[in-house]
């Protein structure tokens, strides 16, 4: 017994939908990977946490997290 054509269909289309969400989510953990890097830089650099902050979108917390 196999699947029918809209069967098909639909198994194509989720499973194209599930790897597009899955490249959504790898580039925007990626691109928060390369914020924090940049932030972890710039407190090597003694820039304040204030500026960090407002370069980067972090948090106050989040880049007082990467100072432990």
């Amino acid at each position: 017994m196999g699947l029918s054509l809209e069967d098909t269909s639909f198994a194509r289309y989720f499973r194209k939908e599930g790897f597009e969400e899955g490249k959504a989510e790898g580039k925007e953990e990626g691109e928060k990977q390369k914020t924090i890097e940049i932030a972890k830089n710039l407190l090597k650099m003694n820039i304040s946490i204030e500026s960090i902050c407002e370069a980067t979108g972090l948090t106050l917390e989040e880049v007082k997290g990467l100072l432990k």
